[in-house]
């Protein structure tokens, strides 16, 4: 059963997306995915079209964050533009301790809806997740979002930018894809690969 762990309440203007300024995908960039430091990943819910207006907030509150994005071609007027958008629309992802006063600083920052949980309180999202997530994204491959999980074999890459990344071989609209399931979000990422460089675990 999933428990929302609220945050203050979306009665302020909404700002168009494209105006705001750009933001790093992870911040602050001395951070890193896979850390010792004992803190973990949660993933935070935001009102519509807030995500980076959050972000920019945990910034100036020095609270560490993940927002991945990509970027999508839409039509502006008479010419397309290519605009940045989050990967999983309403998330992003933050580390920190829910038993230190940075957790409440998530929660009653503007435009945050919720963090994600159950009845015994904030569920963490591996790092391994996150770090699938991050790797896929900069190997520069076109990458799509299911909100249906299928099932598929175990399998591990054995070569190219993602090799020894281990996630589902799955077969989505008639291709194979290789899948990185986010269960907290109810999503999976999915990366189009050649049935020759995976082998199953």
């Amino acid at each position: 059963m999933q428990t929302s762990f609220r945050g203050v309440s979306e009665t302020e203007h909404k700002t168009p997306a494209n105006s705001i300024s750009p933001t790093s995908d992870l911040c602050p960039d001395s951070v890193s995915i896979a850390s010792d430091d004992g803190l973990h990943w949660y993933a935070v819910k935001t009102y519509s079209y807030r995500e980076f207006v959050v972000a920019e907030l945990l910034a100036a509150q020095q609270i560490a964050y993940y927002l991945p994005e990509t970027s999508e071609r839409r039509r502006w007027a008479d010419r397309m533009k290519t605009i940045r958008i989050p990967l999983f629309r309403n998330y992003l992802f933050v580390r920190v301790d829910p038993l230190q006063e940075n957790f409440w600083q998530v929660l009653n920052t503007r435009g945050v809806a919720r963090i994600l949980g159950n009845d015994q309180g904030p569920l963490p999202v591996a790092s391994t997740e996150i770090e699938a997530i991050s790797r896929m994204l900069e190997v520069g491959m076109s990458i799509t979002i299911s909100d249906t999980f299928h099932k598929g074999d175990r399998v591990r890459i054995l070569s190219g930018p993602l090799k020894d990344m281990e996630g589902l071989f799955v077969r989505e609209n008639g291709k194979y894809q290789f899948a990185i399931q986010i269960e907290l979000l109810g999503q999976m990422v999915l990366l189009e690969v050649d049935q020759a460089i995976v082998e199953k675990c």
